[in-house]
């Protein structure tokens, strides 16, 4: 700074500011006659010295905060990663419990050609889509990429010669548990799924495997649905517990006499949606025909007193929690 000019300086410079526009005349006030002496006084330092006295309050008007609060119209700055605290996201359960009731019209066992209305409840509660308990089945699963596989449980349905005056005679075929495993192949839009199960309580006492796929229809979720095709096999125990006429049998049927061996019982096809007509109530429905094959259609059970051919109607209602 010039201090043998210092006291003309200012006495120069509040003259000149108060007549002149200051945007405008920076520059002439640095280079004016009597500014040569302070040779640091350019336009530049002069700006930078307006500028910090609007800053810290000493042209009135101007303070720190008021700009602050008038150009500060964006988000918050973010923190950097360090110093961020973390954001708490909403936990979700590990829990899915769904129930409900379904109820339709199907034959009265398979191969029958006599039909009737039924109803049932519906579960589903799945423990972090690791163990899964329906109204029928209990299974656990691992899952390795798109494949599950896992130990199940499953109620066997049985058959009373009491639901078909045509198989009277014949005996029942009691309910029982079979204990068994599957896999599961899944991706976006498709699934396959092999599940083989050993009864070991009560019923046939033989083993049954499904075979089943599934694809995905446009726009599934509401309300296309999936169209699935299931085969059905079993081993001798299982096909001459249901569909076998030994002698004693055919006696009090009046039905003949059939060896039904190992093989595919049966092959179906069908079509089940679900329409979520709120967040937690839903509506289903389910459309199935199924074929009798093999040995199991030729049987007197199916060929004589039923048909090869069963369709089974259902509609439900479910909430889910």
């Amino acid at each position: 700074m010039c201090f043998q000019h210092r006291a003309d300086c200012g006495k120069w410079a509040r003259g000149y500011l108060a007549h002149k526009p200051i945007s405008r005349n920076f520059t002439g006030l640095a280079r004016h006659q009597r500014f040569r002496g302070c040779a640091l006084l350019t336009s530049e330092r002069l700006r930078a010295l307006i500028f910090a006295a609007v800053m810290v309050g000493l042209i009135p008007g101007g303070s720190a905060s008021t700009w602050a609060e008038e150009d500060d119209t964006s988000a918050p700055e973010t923190p950097p990663p360090e110093n961020r605290e973390p954001v708490e996201e909403e936990k979700k359960s590990d829990w899915k419990i769904k129930i409900g009731l379904i109820g339709g019209y199907s034959p009265e066992y398979d191969g029958s050609d006599e039909y009737d209305f039924f109803w049932a409840p519906r579960l589903r509660i799945a423990w972090r889509d690791t163990i899964i308990l329906t109204e029928s089945s209990l299974r656990a699963q691992a899952r390795h990429g798109h494949f599950r596989f896992g130990p199940v449980l499953k109620h066997e349905k049985g058959r009373s010669d009491d639901d078909d005056d045509d198989i009277k005679g014949v005996g029942d075929v009691d309910s029982g548990l079979g204990v068994g495993a599957f896999a599961k192949y899944k991706r976006d839009g498709y699934s396959l799924e092999l599940q083989v199960r050993k009864e070991v309580a009560g019923g046939h006492g033989g083993i049954l495997g499904e075979l089943k796929a599934e694809i995905k229809l446009p726009n599934n979720d509401q309300p296309w649905g999936k169209l699935g095709s299931e085969l059905t096999f079993g081993d001798d125990e299982y096909m001459e517990e249901f569909y076998g006429i030994n002698d004693r049998q055919s006696a009090r049927s009046g039905l003949s006499t059939f060896d039904a061996d190992a093989g595919v019982r049966s092959i179906s096809l069908y079509w089940a949606t679900e329409y979520d007509f709120t967040q937690n109530w839903a509506i289903g429905g389910r459309i199935e025909y199924l074929r009798m094959v093999g040995d199991a259609a030729d049987s007197p059970i199916v060929d004589d007193a039923g048909s090869p051919n069963n369709v089974t109607l259902a509609l439900g209602l479910t909430y889910t929690f």
